[in-house]
């Protein structure tokens, strides 16, 4: 069963809100389309350089590569995890919904997934160094 490392901001900053709302959100800035629009990675990886003059082609494709997953690969009954940029700890959740777009919601909390934070504030040092070496890595990644 694949597990799901997601981040809530580059600084922890959007980790309350995941948390209190169930959810895990792809808090791709500005990306106020549904991600299942776009029938390929390749259109998705398109409108990245359509909507955003400065953007390269490769950094486009990166782009497209970390946020189709979360349209199209996430799954209910898999498993979110989320380590703290707050605290040291690792919260871990159950995928319970598919993809959702809500264009009403602020930015960036256009696409979401409904969670079931099973075990939250787990204390990274309950985890081998390796493991917390991998959370470093790019797993199944979802921004």
């Amino acid at each position: 069963m694949p597990m799901w490392l997601c981040r809530a901001g580059r600084y922890g900053e959007f980790e309350n809100k995941f948390l209190e709302d169930n959810r895990v959100y792809c808090t791709w800035d500005n990306l106020s389309e549904s991600i299942m629009q776009f029938p390929t990675k390749q259109d998705l990886q398109q409108y990245f350089v359509d909507n955003n003059p400065d953007v390269k082609v490769k950094t486009a494709m990166n782009w497209a590569s970390q946020v189709w997953p979360f349209a199209h690969e996430m799954k209910k009954g898999e498993i979110a995890v989320l380590p703290s940029k707050i605290k040291p700890v690792i919260h871990f959740g159950k995928i319970m919904g598919d993809y959702e777009f809500l264009p009403n919601n602020d930015n960036p909390y256009y696409h979401a997934h409904q969670v079931d934070w099973f075990a939250c504030d787990i204390p990274r040092t309950a985890f081998d160094q390796d493991i917390l070496y991998s959370l470093h890595q790019y797993w199944i990644f979802c921004v």
